[in-house]
């Protein structure tokens, strides 16, 4: 090829990533606003009802704070749960729903990691579970299971875990805690 038709094309395709990427620029959301910004990382205290706090996930793990601008930020759903609070992330809506399930009687509904009390955060009854996403325990004091306990591991994608466990009775004082990463749905039977 000769030297004109190389700078041709090189000229045309530096156009057609110009307009490719400025149709992209121009659909970005014209609410999210970028800046430089100092963050510092972990090493700030939190004190709750006048004792030390120290949030950690569903695994064990210390959950680092951020300081930005002298606005204290941590993961807000590690940080509900560490409370007590039962939170599920719904990426699908970019939503975090706290506390128990939002559902009408009788639909599905999911769950992630968290303690639940059967008649407070979950309706009594019948349900089959599945996991949505992730692994890990669902243990807890289940008056229907052998010996009032369950302990199930249930995982997506494992060839060594099981994705489902059906016909879990639970009734009103019956509590559920959900470990790991995982999301789990209920459908009632």
């Amino acid at each position: 090829m000769n030297r004109e038709r190389l700078k041709g094309m090189a000229v045309g395709f530096v156009m057609c990533a110009v307009l490719i990427l400025g149709g992209f620029m121009a659909t970005a959301n014209p609410l999210m606003r970028t800046r430089n910004a100092q963050i510092t990382y972990g090493g700030w205290n939190v004190v709750l009802d006048g004792q030390p706090f120290e949030a950690r996930d569903g695994y064990g793990n210390l959950i680092h704070t951020i300081n930005l601008d002298g606005w204290l930020f941590a993961p807000f759903e590690h940080v509900a749960v560490a409370l007590g609070l039962p939170a599920h992330w719904d990426g699908a809506t970019n939503t975090l729903y706290l506390g128990g399930p939002t559902q009408e009687s009788g639909s599905s509904f999911t769950l992630s990691i968290g303690q639940y009390v059967v008649g407070v955060d979950i309706p009594a009854g019948t349900y089959n579970l599945i996991a949505v996403s992730g692994s890990g325990n669902i243990i807890g004091d289940v008056q229907s299971q052998l010996f009032g306990s369950l302990n199930t591991i249930l995982a997506v994608d494992s060839a060594m875990f099981e994705r489902s466990f059906n016909n879990l009775r639970l009734a009103n004082g019956d509590t559920i805690n959900i470990m790991g990463n995982l999301v789990v749905e209920f459908t009632p039977r």
